[in-house]
């Protein structure tokens, strides 16, 4: 005879012989009209617009196929516990639901999000209707002459089964739930305490029953399904890390293995800016003669990573001839995952300026010009947009416009750089000598050691930025990035992927963190990171939370400097040493070694 198990992932199988629209046609519940005719739709109101607005945002990051249209309805006569999914994709939402959520004003949005995105769920899997066909299911078979004995069986465990698919599918339901709040912007902490008081306000028993998971069956849910992605979260982390250093082939990588746990506007946008500094190399290979005139290289863009979830040189493939073609491949990469960026949240300017910095490369230089116009849309105080834009000027040799634009990033943010080399710049080509020496002087007050201010000091006929020797010995906890070799197998994660091989150990106490990278190639990358809590210092005595001046007064060594959605990575290349800089201040730095 077969067992319970057996039975259920059989009738599992057969179910899905009847079709939800069949089903549908059956039981008039499962179909929007039958709400509509009977209980009173809430169609306006403040309550209806944030419903809407959160329903709007989380329905953005979910998995839910491209062709089907998902709706929200909200009713002002139905019970706290009748939200649910229905067949045709409506979802319906009780105002008291919503009540219930603005008892917390400060984390309303985040509870609707959890509650609409659990149903989302429900809808991409087709899971209530299931139950519906299973006793249809069982109908028929009976009326087919199924052999009686196995009938006998199906129906007594019929129940048994239809809880247990029922707690399953909450239980999932519950972790996309989560998933897509989090993905949407909301904070996913707030979501454990809602539940408790959820089932205590519906007056469902806390310790669940036949058809019920127990409150903390479902919060040891979610903190399992956060606990997948946090263990990954090192990963993006380091993808970042090794991006500042110019790796970018091994921050792809870190950023795609993450992005299977955590598909977040960030990553995607991470992602983007690695295939995009790459074509950036490629294009330098393929055309070397352009690097004076082509805007993408003669002025200074700003794309920016984003070192919050919450790279040397890049190895050739082929000969010369190849780099069109890599080129094109690169970028169309970059502007993919860019464009999952914008749409996992289409508010996040960084996504519409880094996709002006790509299709600029790519020469749409009108697209660049919408995205970065989009950017500044969004936020009217995004200097870096401002920039951007004003190279695309400079490209169509709008060289008004451009002056404009760089003029305008600069009162944003008077100390910002690259607009004040970009006005040298266009000033320089254009003749006008005076003006753009007085812009490259401006630039050097901000910038003394970096590349491009060593081009500066080229256009005023300086010498080039002074040096320190590097200092060859530092060291975080006693540790050195050469020594790591795959973390002698002591490593407390393990990521592998068809490329490479990833370890990663943890300091917690100390807010240190190590990482070890080996390619197929057997390119391998060693880090060693101090967290914002370290209590350590360099060796030229620099710690967390020293401002940017002291690092410039103890580090001449010179640099180049990553821009970031929150502060900016300096990277002295020659001493294997990055400094990660927020508000003009050290807010952690890492030490890396390429063997």
């Amino acid at each position: 005879m077969l067992s319970h198990l057996a039975l259920m992932i059989f009738c599992l199988c057969l179910v899905n012989q009847v079709s939800s629209q069949q089903v549908s046609s059956q039981t008039p519940k499962l179909g929007i009209d039958y709400w509509l005719n009977g209980y009173k739709q809430v169609t306006a109101g403040e309550k209806y617009e944030l419903a809407q607005k959160v329903f709007k945002k989380t329905i953005s990051v979910a998995d839910n196929p491209a062709d089907e249209v998902y709706a929200l309805y909200i009713f002002a006569d139905l019970r706290l516990t009748q939200v649910f999914a229905l067949p045709d994709g409506a979802i319906i939402l009780p105002l008291k639901a919503i009540d219930l959520c603005l008892q917390d004003r400060q984390a309303a949005e985040t509870r609707l999000a959890f509650l609409l995105g659990h149903e989302i769920k429900h809808l991409i899997r087709r899971d209530y209707w299931i139950l519906d066909q299973i006793t249809q299911f069982l109908a028929n078979a009976k009326q087919q002459g199924l052999e009686p004995d196995l009938a006998r069986l199906m129906e007594s465990v019929k129940w048994d089964f239809q809880n247990k698919l029922r707690k399953l599918a909450e239980t999932e339901a519950d972790k996309s739930g989560i998933l897509y709040a989090s993905l949407a912007g909301y904070d996913a902490g707030a979501i454990f305490d809602f539940i408790p008081e959820y089932y205590r306000a519906a007056g469902i028993d806390v310790h669940g029953d036949v058809t019920n998971n127990s409150v903390n069956d479902r919060i040891r849910a979610l903190q399992e399904r956060l606990g997948d992605a946090i263990e990954h979260l090192h990963l993006f982390d380091f993808g970042v890390q090794l991006y500042a250093i110019g790796q970018y082939d091994a921050a792809i990588e870190c950023l795609a293995k993450f992005v299977t746990q955590y598909p977040s506007r960030e990553v995607f946008n991470n992602l983007g800016l690695c295939h995009y500094q790459k074509a950036l190399s490629l294009y330098a290979k393929w055309k070397p003669e352009d690097i004076e005139t082509n805007p993408n290289f003669a002025f200074k863009l700003s794309a920016q990573i984003d070192p919050l979830s919450r790279l040397r040189g890049i190895p050739s493939r082929g000969t010369g001839d190849n780099y069109e073609k890599q080129v094109e491949e690169v970028l169309n990469r970059c502007i993919e995952h860019l464009e999952k960026a914008k749409d996992l949240d289409p508010d996040y300017e960084v996504s519409y300026n880094n996709l002006g910095c790509a299709h600029l490369l790519k020469g749409d230089v009108d697209f660049a010009k919408g995205y970065l116009k989009k950017a500044v849309a969004l936020n009217q105080s995004y200097q870096e947009a401002y920039n951007n834009l004003g190279v695309c000027y400079a490209a169509e040799g709008l060289a008004e416009a451009a002056k404009n634009s760089f003029l305008q990033a600069s009162r944003i943010a008077p100390n910002y750089a690259d607009p004040i080399f970009n006005l040298g710049q266009l000033y320089r080509v254009a003749g006008r000598d005076q003006e753009a020496r007085e812009q490259f002087r401006r630039y050097l007050e901000l910038d003394k050691w970096s590349k491009p201010a060593n081009r500066a000091r080229g256009y005023l006929g300086m010498p080039l930025s002074p040096t320190k020797l590097p200092v060859s010995n530092e060291a975080i906890a006693g540790r050195f990035p050469r020594d790591l070799r795959r973390l002698d197998g002591n490593a407390r994660r393990a990521f592998r992927s068809s490329e490479a091989e990833m370890w990663i150990d943890l300091n917690e106490s100390q807010s240190v963190r190590c990482f070890y990278y080996q390619s197929q190639s057997d390119l391998r990358i060693a880090i060693i990171a101090a967290g914002e809590k370290y209590r350590g210092q360099t060796q030229n005595q620099i710690k967390i939370g020293d401002p940017a001046q002291l690092v410039e007064q103890r580090y001449l060594y010179p640099r180049h400097i990553v821009p970031a959605t929150r502060g900016e990575f300096w990277v002295f290349e020659a001493l294997g040493l990055v400094f990660e800089m927020r508000e003009g201040k050290v807010h952690g730095w890492f030490l890396f070694d390429l063997m």
